[in-house]
């Protein structure tokens, strides 16, 4: 027999029920005032999303998995005839001559396989445990109510978060907001709107930059930011070619996660051209 924490002999009867099909777990406790004690270390240590069902009676609990594997809690007030199992949790305020006369004799040293052939098992008192059981006191009790309540809420958290992320990619690709999603001329001025959702405006700049050599004009934004941590991080970094002889004046606003770009058409007076009539 091993000397475990609760949390620790649960977690580890728990996994070998979902390994091996047909396992079987008794919990042997001293009083009956403990099983809720027991119920409540058990959702905490469960996995929500693990299929299995809780059946109660008034005097025992039985956890049932979907591969037939359970655990029983059971008080030593009741009778524990003909029940085996594979492994076995015994509260240490069980008295030794039960714990060796009764609780020990139901062990079995062979597991029934998914395939309902008998195996080879492991020692049996590889997964026997003994632990500390105890009533809890009313404000014990809340607390540990308080943590499956939090437990269940960062499990929301984390299935909506990882809803959030795969939601995000299927809609946006690296580079993505570099590219206009409108680039279209309105009375000769060039209209192009980007997508900035996620970047604040203040961390965009954007500014003009002359290449002497090339004798070339660009428009350069730049601009990055994050959300929910560091799971969201968007980014622009557009270098926009300016045609000097069509446009030369720009303007930038933002408006509900969208940048829209403006490149005003140069002004100029229509030449002169006048119509000559023969007298």
């Amino acid at each position: 027999m091993k000397e475990l924490g609760l949390t620790e002999s649960l977690a580890k009867q728990i996994s070998f029920c979902q390994d091996n099909p047909y396992y079987k777990c008794g919990i042997f406790i001293s009083s009956l005032d403990k099983k809720e004690y027991i119920a409540n270390s058990l959702k905490l240590v469960l996995d929500e999303r693990e299929n299995y069902k809780i059946k109660e009676t008034k005097s025992q609990m039985i956890i049932e998995f979907n591969n037939c594997s359970n655990i029983k809690v059971i008080p030593i007030s009741d009778s524990a005839r003909g029940c085996r199992f594979n492994g076995i949790i015994i509260d240490n305020e069980i008295p030794k001559t039960i714990i060796d006369n009764i609780i020990l004799g139901t062990l079995i040293h062979k597991a029934l396989a998914y395939s309902k052939t008998f195996e080879e098992c492991e020692i049996p008192s590889e997964k026997v445990y003994i632990t500390s059981i105890r009533v809890l006191k009313p404000d014990e009790l809340n607390f540990i109510k308080t943590q499956i309540i939090f437990k269940k809420l960062k499990k929301e958290y984390k299935e909506i978060k990882n809803m959030c992320i795969t939601e995000y990619e299927s809609y946006f690709k690296k580079d993505e907001f570099d590219k206009p999603v409108v680039d279209k001329i309105n009375n000769g001025n060039r209209i192009l709107i980007y997508e900035i959702m996620g970047i604040p405006k203040n961390n965009i700049e954007y500014y003009t930059e002359f290449i002497a050599r090339a004798k070339e004009m660009y428009l350069n934004i730049k601009g990055e930011g994050t959300c929910l941590g560091d799971v969201f991080k968007n980014d622009i970094n557009v270098h926009l070619k300016i045609d000097t002889n069509i446009y030369d004046r720009y303007e930038v606003f933002f408006e509900n996660g969208l940048m829209i770009v403006t490149l005003y058409e140069i002004e100029c007076e229509p030449p002169k051209f006048t119509e000559i009539n023969e007298q």
